[in-house]
């Protein structure tokens, strides 16, 4: 299964390192692909969804969290 490749005028993070990746750092990537009204998914290296089913503020961290199970 190939990978997906991220190319412009997406936003590639995959040199982000763990300090980089903010809520902030994300919401900015979020927002340079789209608005409120876009619908959004979570995917992985290969295209499968992920299901979002939740977020949580674990600490100082805040997490995404998903499950591969019941994806669409």
């Amino acid at each position: 299964m190939e990978k997906i490749r991220i190319t412009q005028p997406d936003w590639d993070l995959a040199d982000w390192g763990p300090a980089d990746l903010t809520v902030e750092g994300v919401v900015m990537a979020l927002e340079g692909c789209g608005d409120n009204e876009s619908p959004m998914a979570v995917v992985d290296a290969y295209g499968r969804e992920l299901r979002i089913v939740g977020v949580r503020r674990q600490g100082s961290r805040v997490e995404i969290v998903v499950s591969a199970e019941g994806a669409g």
